[in-house]
């Protein structure tokens, strides 16, 4: 009786070549990420040939993916792996950040620096001297305290977008755009370096003045301004700009400039329903 064994299958010539290849490049890929993290110039030269050969080895481990015909278990295994420095590269430090920002703290240090990053107007108007924020990690509440300083914030608008008598109504837009930006919008853009609050309180003054009280909440992601919502407008009255505000029920108003002319009566957020 003849007895017949298990006959072993090997990979075809040209299917062997392509496995060598994938190892070799492979180990260039590696070689190039151990120099990268060693030498910062090596970092600066070899950044080309990394994405160049990231990329390939992506094309390698696709090909091999869908055009192998009788996967045997080294082939299916260097697909995996000819896919991971694309991951390594571009899909992890995504990941990798996002994962971050739910665990960084926001101290007041790490708030000043992202509002010295992110001011608006050609000089830094919020006063990053005083404290900024403060964090209770009971609640995952924040409390911001944005003080715009008028010396800088009056002088620079005209001198960045001109005077507010050469066209007052131009003028009125930009500066309540600007003031905005600095006191609105720049809370919600906290998500750029941290997630871990549930709530934002923020404490708007204007000098030593509170001119506003706004409160945000964490909602899909980002930080959204939620009632009631800050009332403060620009106004003229008697060829005189004032900023009128509401705090709590209180009102107030503060002397801006002399600017003669048209009728002005710009609010901070327009539209309460989409600020």
């Amino acid at each position: 009786m003849e007895i017949r064994g298990r006959r072993k299958i090997r990979l075809s010539s040209p299917r062997r070549v392509f496995l060598n290849l994938s190892y070799i490049l492979l180990g260039l890929w590696l070689l190039i990420v151990v120099l990268s993290k060693s030498y910062i110039l090596f970092a600066v030269l070899l950044s080309l040939p990394d994405l160049l050969l990231t990329v390939c080895l992506m094309g390698m481990g696709i090909y091999l993916l869908f055009a192998a015909r009788g996967w045997k278990w080294e082939e299916r295994i260097v697909s995996i792996i000819l896919v991971l420095p694309f991951i390594w590269l571009f899909i992890w430090p995504v990941v990798h950040d996002e994962i971050q920002l739910y665990r960084t703290v926001p101290t007041d240090e790490i708030v000043k620096k992202f509002v010295r990053n992110k001011h608006a107007g050609s000089a830094e108007v919020l006063d990053t001297s005083l404290l900024m924020a403060d964090y209770d990690s009971g609640s995952k509440n924040l409390k911001l305290f944005f003080k715009v300083q008028p010396d800088i914030f009056v002088p620079d608008e005209e001198r960045f977008h001109g005077s507010f008598k050469d066209d007052p109504v131009r003028s009125a837009k930009i500066f309540m755009n600007v003031l905005f930006i600095n006191l609105i919008k720049q809370p919600k853009e906290l998500t750029e370096v941290t997630k871990v609050p549930k709530t934002i309180e923020e404490h708007g003054y204007w000098g030593d003045t509170l001119i506003l009280k706004a409160n945000y909440e964490k909602s899909g992601g980002e930080y959204k301004l939620i009632p009631p919502y800050p009332d403060v407008s620009l106004v003229s009255t008697n060829g005189m700009w004032y900023l009128k505000y509401t705090v709590e029920g209180k009102e107030g108003e503060i002397y801006i400039a002399d600017v003669p002319g048209v009728d002005i009566n710009n609010k901070l957020i327009s539209n309460p329903e989409s600020p």
